[in-house]
């Protein structure tokens, strides 16, 4: 709903309308909230393989994976551009792979244009990684940048087309910057 909407329900929704859009289902364990790390891999090679220009990823855990790092830079190579949300647990605080040095890590504003209490945020040292690429600075801030995630309109997982309300979350403001 928030990359490409529409206006089923009365008002306006996404940002992208025009955009085509390819949903891969990767988080398919208790009720679509958390799935196994290879299948997270596996929907991020399909994307590459699709020739997707965006692979946005509303999804992580805390701190550092370094599992994270190849698919990521896979991903980059082949010329995607991975876009993920850094997670909701506030100031200080990075969510991977939103945290791997190649991605655009989205955090999330509110709507006043200030970062949102929840939005994730720090300085992430390349010591923290084990054995992380050459290339990478000493270290670097994530995100990227922020975008709309506090009350946003949008889609609601229902079965009815006409169905939206307000949702919040870094994963909320993904979308925003992937559209």
């Amino acid at each position: 709903g928030t990359v490409i909407g529409g206006d089923a329900s009365g008002e306006h929704i996404g940002v992208a309308p025009n955009a085509t859009l390819y949903a891969g289902a990767v988080l398919t364990e208790d009720d679509g909230t958390s799935g196994k790390t290879s299948n997270i891999y596996n929907g991020m090679e399909w994307a590459v393989e699709k020739d997707a220009d965006i692979l946005s990823m509303s999804l992580g855990g805390s701190g550092i994976d370094n599992g994270d790092i190849e698919p990521i830079r896979n991903a980059r190579q082949a010329g995607t551009i991975p876009v993920v949300a850094i997670g909701n647990d506030g100031e200080g605080t990075h969510g991977s792979p939103g945290d791997v040095y190649g991605s655009i890590a989205v955090g999330a504003s509110d709507d006043s244009d200030e970062i949102a209490s929840f939005s994730g945020g720090d300085t992430v040292s390349k010591s923290e990684w084990n054995d992380p690429p050459n290339d990478w600075p000493s270290s670097y801030v994530v995100p990227d940048v922020s975008a709309p995630g506090s009350y946003v309109v949008s889609a609601l997982p229902t079965r009815t087309p006409a169905d939206w309300g307000p949702k919040w979350g870094t994963s909320m403001a993904t979308p925003h910057v992937s559209g």
